[in-house]
């Protein structure tokens, strides 16, 4: 294993970078697909408004990569898909907006998890410092969905 640098990532840092990159695709996807099931007209603003964000945090990871002659991932995962089929199924047999939220919510435990983990392993790297702003992000994003679903409960 190569070290690690202010210049140079190592490939354990790539492939953590990688993962990152699938999951925030997959995020993409899943706000997408949850700002289309949803009729509630504020969760839609937000869910495109945090699609947004993990796509543009994907493209950053990307080029992150890409700056280092690496080839970055371009799509995301098999379990990105599965996750936003079982929103459909719950949207179709639930009551309400709380059943997407709480799956939102699982999906944003998941990616706030995955983020803390990398971002142990990076400290002093150069993808350090873009890392602890898409982590702020995340945290912001899941911190705004549990208001949500505690909105959404108590109606």
């Amino acid at each position: 294993m190569t070290s690690e640098s202010q210049n140079r990532l190592n490939q354990r840092t790539i492939t953590a970078l990688q993962e990152l990159i699938e999951i925030n695709l997959d995020s993409y996807n899943g706000f997408t697909k949850a700002a289309n099931l949803i009729e509630d007209t504020t969760l839609q603003h937000h869910f495109a408004g945090v699609a947004q964000e993990r796509i543009r945090q994907a493209v950053g990871l990307q080029q992150l990569i890409d700056s280092d002659d690496e080839q970055p991932l371009i799509e995301g995962s098999i379990a990105g898909r599965i996750h936003r089929a079982i929103m459909d199924w719950k949207d179709t047999f639930s009551e309400g907006p709380n059943a997407v939220l709480t799956e939102v919510k699982r999906g944003e435990d998941y990616i706030k998890a995955k983020y803390e983990a990398v971002l142990s392993r990076t400290a002093g790297s150069k993808a350090a410092g873009l890392l602890k702003r898409q982590y702020a992000a995340v945290q912001q994003a899941r911190n705004r969905i549990c208001e949500l679903r505690t909105k959404f409960t108590a109606t």
